[in-house]
């Protein structure tokens, strides 16, 4: 009889755990398209400073600690960036977890 009661509750609590992390995947998705968009941006902040003769030039010009600047603030972006790539990617395996778990409970007799 125990088993007939947690099974229903079992499946709406993988529902739930489920939709909660879909939505924080949703999220997590939108700050790293923002993210993305920082790195190229740095990016070409520091090609901007970096490449060719204009670069020599603007060198020259802002000083090297400029160039220095934009590098570390490229590699800062590209670190937070990896970071969210790991972070979704155990949100994956964990929302993959969950729905193993929701198609077995399916599978179960009420």
């Amino acid at each position: 009889m125990a088993a007939a009661w947690s099974l229903p509750r079992e499946r709406e609590w993988v529902a739930e755990r489920l939709g909660v992390k879909h939505r924080e995947r949703d999220r997590l998705s939108q700050r790293l398209a923002a993210m993305q968009d920082v790195v190229a941006a740095e990016r070409d902040d520091v090609d901007r400073l970096a490449v060719g003769a204009r670069g020599l030039v603007r060198r020259i010009a802002v000083g090297e600690d400029e160039h220095a600047r934009a590098h570390r603030e490229l590699c800062d972006a590209v670190e937070l960036r990896d970071a969210l790539v790991a972070e979704l990617s155990a949100l994956d395996d964990e929302i993959g977890r969950l729905e193993a778990r929701a198609a077995k409970l399916q599978l179960a007799d009420p």
